[in-house]
């Protein structure tokens, strides 16, 4: 597997666009979230391609405090997979936050890169999002 490339041309991002960012616009030190949303089950390519695009918004100038993958459905095993086949090609995955949103009228839960248990806890738990 090669290593995912970083999105970026002279040091900036071209045309890379992520389904949400939170920001304050013009003001490089408010960047605080960048997001990414994908249902499941998703292919291993729109996966990579989400997570170059988180990756490379954490480590930009001025980059975001934070990065979110999302993924909705029923099993997120396959993406937990892809995410420990890019950390054995190099790659940091360590920079974006997995969710899972199992479904409707449920919470989304933090996910552990590389591990299989759902961690379950209260709404008022910061790993939780409602």
């Amino acid at each position: 597997m090669a290593p995912l490339a970083i999105l970026t041309r002279d040091g900036c991002l071209k045309n890379v666009k992520p389904d949400l960012i939170v920001h304050v616009p013009r003001d490089m030190n408010h960047n605080l979230a960048v997001i990414e949303i994908k249902a499941l089950p998703a292919e291993e390519k729109a996966v990579k391609t989400d997570l170059q695009k988180l990756i490379a918004f954490r480590n930009m100038d001025g980059g975001y405090a934070a990065a979110f993958l999302l993924v909705f459905g029923e099993s997120v095993e396959r993406v937990l997979d892809y995410g420990n086949r890019f950390r054995q090609a190099g790659i940091n995955i360590d920079l974006v936050q997995l969710y899972h949103h199992r479904r409707p009228q449920e919470p989304a839960v933090t996910r552990e890169w590389g591990s299989l248990p759902t961690h379950t806890a209260d709404p008022g738990d910061r790993g939780v999002l409602q």
